[in-house]
């Protein structure tokens, strides 16, 4: 393996700095296993615990995300440095192995499913987490074993080379550079989560009447009209018959109310779930687990037909605002209700009959469109900030290939 780093940092009178080193994982730091907690007793205060399901990429996010708490005494050698690397030491594929963070805070109880990675004292842990990320992945994922789980052990990892920066204030220009990324990216997170709180807040005011609109010419509305959901819109219509070819919506593929690669299908290809065509300005429900709250607006169709699965309820506004019913569905009491009927315990699900039962408050059709268009728009700067934030996730992607590979 050759050092082919595209992009290299000077130093600060201009000159360049050393050759990075070409040396094992071995020589880089030391392994120790994580702590058997397998008899600890977990509580909500006491010293925090850091286990593979609280594991994440970005390494300053570990100390902010840890879920898990523990009482029990455990010996010093299994309490976090800062700095430390760490690896999981199985997972479902070797993906999931080979990927390394660094833990930025003292004193964190390091579970057993961990390899716990010390670097040696001149080289800095995000450094380390970068290589190991982003260089040797591959490497890794090459001695990982195990025919369903996938195991990694200290002895195999320890033989694999790497290369890192030699000189500690090129590895402090790297760090410092891929830190104020980092905190860009922080930064249109809580921007996200602050728009994304702030709309949750208004919906919740307007569906609850606490907040209302006026007609353009001043006057209020009417009272909003208590009825079912299915003298409201058309529940699972009648639809089309199937295309040769179809862009597919499984559950899996929509979060936060947006679909994420539409998988194109051959109808003899298709599962037999998928049966619901959609037509322009459909809404679409999630009634199979729908706490995930997976719903979907067609907003724009593609250049072939569309098909839901039958895991989702299609539905219809008669004569209203179908972006008023979706925004609806993400509603509070609306959800109560239905988990109320949902059955089922692995995967609760709410049939299309109960779910036309449902009892709604329906405001006039302009005021639906009023309600529809402000939460709308707030959807809008959510969407922008969501796409800025993949824009610098990107860019921190190939700068880390420049950098490390």
């Amino acid at each position: 393996m050759m050092a082919m780093h595209k992009l290299r940092f000077k130093a600060d009178d201009g000159s360049d700095f050393p050759a990075w080193k070409c040396k094992t994982l071995g020589e880089l730091g030391t392994f120790q296993k994580g702590a058997p907690l397998s008899k600890a007793a977990i509580s909500d205060n006491g010293t925090p615990l850091i286990l593979y399901g609280e594991l994440y990429t970005t390494y300053e996010e570990v100390a902010y995300n840890i879920v898990r708490r523990t009482e029990k005494k455990v010996e010093p050698k299994f309490l976090s440095h800062i700095g430390d690397v760490l690896i999981p030491t199985s997972g479902e594929t070797a993906e999931e192995i080979s990927t390394a963070t660094c833990v930025m805070q003292e004193g964190v109880i390091l579970g057993s499913d961990l390899l716990i990675y010390r670097p040696v004292p001149w080289l800095d842990g995000r450094i380390l987490s970068y290589v190991i990320n982003h260089q040797v992945k591959q490497e890794i994922s090459r001695v990982a074993q195990g025919p369903q789980i996938v195991h990694v052990n200290k002895k195999d990892i320890s033989k694999i080379k790497a290369y890192v920066p030699s000189s500690q204030a090129e590895q402090r220009k790297i760090t410092e550079f891929l830190d104020a990324i980092d905190d860009i990216i922080a930064k249109q997170q809580a921007e996200i989560k602050a728009w994304e709180q702030y709309k949750k807040g208004l919906a919740q005011k307007l569906f609850d009447q606490e907040v209302r609109f006026k007609a353009d010419d001043g006057s209020d509305f009417p009272a909003w009209e208590s009825i079912p959901l299915a003298m409201a819109c058309d529940i699972n219509p009648k639809t089309e018959p199937l295309a040769a070819q179809f862009y597919y919506m499984d559950l899996n593929s929509v979060d936060s109310g947006q679909w994420n690669e539409p998988q194109l299908l051959q109808r003899a290809d298709a599962p037999s779930r998928a049966q619901r065509v959609a037509t322009l300005d459909d809404v679409f429900f999630q009634s199979v687990r729908p706490y995930n709250q997976g719903h979907y607006h067609i907003t724009r169709l593609l250049d072939k037909q569309i098909v839901a699965s039958t895991g989702f309820i299609q539905t219809r506004m008669r004569n209203g605002c179908n972006s008023f019913l979706y925004h609806m569905f993400f509603e509070e009491g609306f959800n109560k209700e239905i988990n109320l009927r949902c059955t089922g315990s692995n995967y609760p699900a709410i049939n299309a009959t109960e779910f036309g039962k449902i009892v709604i408050s329906l405001p006039s059709s302009p005021e639906q469109r009023k309600i529809a268009e402000c939460l709308d728009a707030i959807d809008e700067v959510i969407a922008l900030a969501k796409a800025e934030l993949e824009k610098w996730h990107e860019l921190k992607k190939g700068l880390l290939q420049q950098l490390f590979v």
